[in-house]
């Protein structure tokens, strides 16, 4: 693994720090909108009402401090699982046992199913 790989695992995971962070910051200031609500108007008051509203602004607010408010609103999921599976895929061709080894003990093959391993045959 390259110096630069390194690096962009370690951004990468502390974006993912950062944004949840904030997403438990905009989730207590709902619950207190959702409760001073509560408080005025002496009625019940949907939570989500509250809670939805205020974690989207703080996300918002905190990509467009943080200079990534475009990297946000084109992110692409599927784009990203793609990459993920492509780079599982190349580890896998270059030789990597390890993660061979992952594969084959989630995905068994026939010639290692628990009935041809122990010598059994089924019985009709």
């Amino acid at each position: 693994m390259t110096d630069d790989q390194v690096v962009g695992e370690y951004i990468e995971k502390e974006m993912q720090k950062f944004y949840f962070n904030q997403s438990l910051i905009g989730y207590i200031l709902g619950m207190i909108a959702t409760y001073s609500a509560l408080t005025i108007f002496q009625t019940a008051q949907p939570a989500l009402l509250y809670i939805l509203p205020c974690q989207i602004v703080i996300y918002l607010l905190a990509a467009f401090l943080r200079k990534e408010l475009t990297k946000m609103i084109h992110y692409d999921e599927d784009n990203e699982l793609n990459q993920q599976t492509t780079k599982s895929k190349g580890t896998l061709q270059n030789g990597n046992t390890e993660e061979r080894e992952k594969k084959e003990l989630i995905r068994p093959n026939k010639a290692t199913s628990p009935d041809k391993r122990q010598g059994h045959t089924q019985k009709r």
